[in-house]
């Protein structure tokens, strides 16, 4: 399964990506992220892609409409994954969210999860 949602505690949610990004993939993964922005309000997410090989059009438009609808409903997100993907990230999503963005390299998913919590009240 290329994308697996986990509740991390605390109102972090953390998203582990692999392979190329579905909108089905997405559609499967986006109600457990709506459910804890329902439970807690503003939420922090990690996001890590691990061996990504990007999106599927129809992914890249669903993940567009999902952040304009919870355009300030995400506080933080730190996105692990190769450098080649921050900067696509960035590209894409910054216009559509107001979030905290932090980036880190493959390796470092626990300084991630550290800034994450750092961002918690």
């Amino acid at each position: 399964m290329p994308v697996q949602i986990t509740e991390e505690g605390n109102a972090i949610i953390k998203g582990l990506v692999t392979g190329k990004l579905s909108k089905e993939d997405l559609e499967a993964g986006l109600p457990g992220i709506e459910r804890s922005i329902a439970k807690h309000g503003k939420i922090y997410v990690l996001i890590e892609l691990l061996d990504f090989t990007g999106w599927e059009v129809e992914a890249m438009w669903e993940r567009m409409k999902f952040d304009t609808k919870h355009f300030d409903d995400i506080e933080r997100i730190a996105v692990v994954g190769e450098k080649k993907w921050h900067e696509w990230f960035e590209q894409f999503s910054s216009p559509f969210s107001v979030a905290k963005t932090a980036y880190f390299q493959p390796g470092e998913s626990e300084k991630a999860f550290l800034w994450l919590k750092g961002g918690r009240n």
